[in-house]
């Protein structure tokens, strides 16, 4: 299904690959696929076939022609006006408005030429391809095909999905926050990232790190083609703005507009993405992979144009090549499939899903934390007093590298012991428990199912004496399940 998802003609791309085939696995041989609903496997591939059926494939060049007009209008728009009223501190702000919003429409559309998904013919989607992203943004073609296809190929996924690899800025997902917590890897404060998260990626991202990384790829990667796309596009802009603003004044004004521009482009990207599962690979079947990892945003003219039709995220990603007006016609489609199956088809509002990435990131860094305030502590005793009506749970240290400094009392703070309705409350309770002397707990356990949370609206407390018959317990080394409670 990933092989068919991005190519044009497979049956001539498969005569490349048939000198490479070495052999078939035999039925008894381990397999990755194995584990996946053939009945699910077919029903997609059914639907692909409706879809093709539907002529859904076939591009109107019309809607693309009108996409590139009105990027190119805007490029006109703004260099007339900085002609006619000046360099005045207004004029300039609503110029960097415009060039940053026809930068982003740029983007989604050489986005759709780089998914093959306007001509019949590869060639002419990569030469025009090369056309957008050079010389109407100055980037790379290859570069950014390298980055993208393995993130559509495998979403969310660690180590294989560059979209996710945030070079140690931020943790993500369920299992690196406590990686990181148990080896004590701090390279920033992640327990603050849904907080800096404001100062370093949206502005940042494409004004320095990609403009970086494009530069570098061209140039090591000896993409001269790309390369020569892209010196078109500074000298085409330079000529431009120079007689208005200088050499210095323009480089300012095209880092504002980068600046600008790399706002849209985090929001919207990741808005589809970071609120939902990341992971490691899990080998599941193309549409199961794809929505775990994808969600929709409500349809609206305005969302549609916003957003490059990436608000129909989840059609895009089963369906790379689909051009995009057609995503709201497959879209019933693929619900009723999902519906069928019992597999989420998550849909929010676009002001929901903005909220959605700093929760995501807010809940994460609290895991982190949490791992984190513990990794010290190898063998501990729990220990409780009473004073007057209060009563206090806390957390001794028996061996661990803090006694080597001086022993202390770790007081539990009854938030802590906060879970989520549906939840098993073992999960807290298992981190508590997970170092005291005689109990073997995992941390592991720790590991919450995000997706209830997510979908988890209530929140309870654990009553103190609850608490303390549940730790007696499991320093007793007896089981303890949610029928205590």
């Amino acid at each position: 299904d990933a092989f068919r998802a991005f190519h044009l003609n497979p049956s001539f791309v498969q005569k490349f690959l048939k000198p490479l085939l070495i052999g078939e696995l035999a039925p008894g041989e381990p397999s990755q696929d194995r584990g996946k609903n053939p009945q699910l496997v077919d029903d997609f591939r059914a639907l692909r076939k409706t879809a093709e059926d539907m002529n859904l494939f076939k591009a109107d060049p019309l809607f693309f022609s009108l996409y590139l007009g009105h990027i190119i209008m805007m490029e006109a728009l703004a260099w007339l006006l900085v002609s006619y009223y000046g360099t005045g501190w207004i004029t300039t702000f609503i110029l960097s408005c415009i060039l940053a919003t026809s930068q982003a429409q740029a983007g989604w559309l050489q986005h759709d030429f780089g998914h093959l998904s306007v001509f019949k013919k590869s060639i002419w989607n990569h030469i025009v391809h090369k056309f957008v992203i050079g010389h109407l943004k100055g980037a790379s073609a290859n570069w950014w095909n390298h980055r993208h296809f393995q993130h559509h190929a495998k979403p969310n996924i660690f180590k294989k999905d560059p979209d996710v690899n945030m070079l140690h800025i931020f943790v993500l997902g369920d299992s690196q926050p406590v990686e990181y917590g148990k080896k004590k890897l701090k390279y920033l404060p992640y327990n603050h990232q849904h907080e800096y998260f404001f100062l370093v990626f949206p502005p940042l991202l494409i004004p320095v790190y990609f403009q970086m990384q494009i530069i570098m790829t061209m140039i090591r990667r000896r993409f001269w083609a790309d390369l020569a796309w892209a010196f078109s596009y500074y000298m085409r802009y330079f000529i431009m703005y120079i007689p208005f603003y200088g050499v210095l004044g323009s480089l300012f004004l095209l880092t504002f507009v980068r600046f600008l521009e790399s706002h849209w482009f985090v929001w919207v990207t990741q808005m589809n993405h970071i609120p939902m599962e990341i992971d490691c690979e899990k080998h599941r079947d193309w549409l199961s992979a794809q929505l775990a990892a994808t969600c929709n945003i409500e349809q609206s003219f305005f969302n549609d144009w916003f957003t490059g039709h990436l608000n129909f995220q989840i059609e895009h990603h089963l369906f790379p090549m689909m051009p995009r007006h057609n995503y709201c016609k497959i879209a019933p489609l693929v619900k009723s499939l999902c519906t069928k199956y019992g597999v989420h088809y998550e849909e929010k509002s676009l002001g929901k899903a903005f909220i959605d990435i700093v929760g995501e990131k807010d809940m994460v860094s609290e895991q982190y934390f949490e791992i984190l305030s513990l990794a010290d502590i190898s063998v501990c005793t729990v220990e409780y007093s009473q004073s007057k009506s209060r009563e206090r749970c806390t957390v001794l240290p028996v061996t661990s590298s803090l006694m080597r400094k001086k022993p202390t009392l770790f007081p539990v703070n009854p938030v802590f012991f906060e879970y989520q309705s549906g939840y098993s409350p073992e999960g807290p309770l298992s981190l508590l428990c997970s170092h005291a002397s005689r109990v073997q707990t995992p941390l592991s356990m720790f590991q919450d199912k995000r997706k209830a949370e997510r979908q988890a609206t209530h929140t309870e407390r654990f009553p103190l004496h609850i608490i303390r018959l549940l730790v007696q317990q499991l320093l007793r080394g007896e089981a303890v399940t949610s029928q205590m409670i």
